[in-house]
């Protein structure tokens, strides 16, 4: 009897064991589906798998020891990347200007993704010192109230009464709404001038087809 009442108390034991496990697994995966009651898939964490040989394993390499490295050379270096040099001037510890593209910073972050990436497999000392000045970095350019844009943040201080957030309907951070897409008035008809670029020409794509949609009859 006494036998039986332990072998339950350990089927038990491992039941939780396993479930606790299942739930938690995914708490460093690239994505989490461990509530999803749809998912028939789960998540492998980032450090439970690396790559040992092969392909994969030589570009991981790359990317780790000449991609990052490098590219993090060129956002901090004020001529080429200047992305850095943004933060710092938004968050006060410099003077200046905004350079580089209005999209400088998701770019950046891109960068700081990969490098967090890298650092979930590797436990780099290097990069986890990198990634915590960056992040503090970061936090003293964002808002109070959680805002964060380098361009919008030094305009507002070098030009306190005219920068303002979302004031720019063209701006970037603004996204597409009301630039890209946007209602046709139809009080003006007349001819239009059109150019249409070819998919296979944009961004050095190979020859592909190409769908385009032009509403002009309502």
């Amino acid at each position: 009897m006494m036998n039986k009442k332990i072998n339950i108390n350990i089927l038990i034991i491992s039941f939780l064991i396993i479930y606790v496990n299942n739930l938690s697994a995914q708490d460093k995966a690239l994505v989490n589906t461990s509530t999803s009651k749809y998912a028939k898939l789960t998540g492998l964490d980032m450090s439970d798998v690396t790559w040992t040989n092969g392909f994969w394993a030589d570009r991981f390499k790359v990317c780790r020891e000449t991609m990052i490295p490098n590219l993090w050379k060129i956002y901090s270096d004020p001529k080429m990347g200047h992305a850095i040099q943004n933060f710092e001037i938004a968050a006060g510890l410099d003077t200046g200007s905004h350079g580089g593209a209005p999209f400088q910073d998701g770019d950046f972050y891109k960068l700081f993704e990969a490098a967090a990436a890298i650092y979930a497999s590797t436990h780099d000392s290097k990069i986890d010192k990198l990634m915590d000045q960056t992040i503090a970095l970061i936090a003293k350019a964002q808002r109070a109230d959680g805002y964060i844009n380098t361009q919008t943040l030094i305009d507002e201080r070098n030009r306190p009464k005219e920068g303002k957030a979302f004031e720019d309907r063209m701006n970037f951070e603004n996204g597409w709404e009301n630039n890209l897409y946007r209602e046709v008035s139809t009080k003006n008809d007349g001819s239009a001038y059109i150019r249409l670029i070819p998919y296979y020409a944009w961004d050095n794509r190979g020859h592909n087809n190409m769908e385009t949609w032009i509403p002009f009859d309502r």
